[in-house]
């Protein structure tokens, strides 16, 4: 509880809970998005636990995606609007639960809130092996002038400069001894 108690809001991910679960945590509310049952035992599950005094400032969604669970802290507490956050569970690729396209589910939900939130936080578990893959994409200029995303791509361009920089480094320093379709 010492360690809990340093953060005010916390997301769980495979939490492997289910409706008849009673979890208390002290000065926080606890807001839960159980896994539907598909398998044999208990699995994923993710709950977001928020430090009481926050309430007021935070509003949890409801979605019927149960790969995410989404709440909000409102502006009155950021001072730089309204943010959506969503905690992300994907179970293992080629798992008995997983869905076919988890990343077009992904974009979907982000899709449907767009309009109403500037800036949106993904964090959690996405199951993505990576290795040693990349973890940046340069802009092809010419996709964007055809879209008319110009601008976009020139801040783009603006962050690639900082990997030009000698005291950046282009290869990712990961634990993953492999890679897997979600790590593409």
């Amino acid at each position: 509880m010492s360690y809990i108690n340093k953060f005010d809001v916390i997301g769980f991910q495979e939490t492997k809970t289910d409706s008849l679960d009673s979890i208390n945590l002290e000065n926080f509310t606890l807001f839960f998005k159980h896994r539907k049952h598909v398998a044999r035992k208990k699995s994923g599950g993710l709950c977001i636990a928020i430090r009481n005094d926050l309430l007021p400032f935070i509003s949890v969604i409801e979605t019927d995606c149960n790969l995410v669970l989404w709440f909000t802290f409102l502006k009155k507490i950021t001072k730089a609007g309204d943010i959506l956050y969503r905690v992300v569970y994907l179970p293992p690729e080629n798992s008995s639960y997983a869905p076919d396209d988890p990343f077009t589910l992904l974009q979907n939900e982000i899709d449907s809130h767009t309009k109403m939130f500037e800036k949106i936080c993904l964090f959690g578990d996405f199951n993505c092996r990576t290795k040693y893959l990349q973890e940046y994409v340069f802009t092809d200029p010419e996709m964007f002038h055809e879209m008319q995303l110009d601008v976009f791509c020139n801040e783009l361009n603006q962050y690639r400069y900082l990997f030009d920089q000698s005291y950046i480094s282009y290869t990712r320093k990961s634990l993953d001894n492999s890679v897997n379709n979600y790590g593409y």
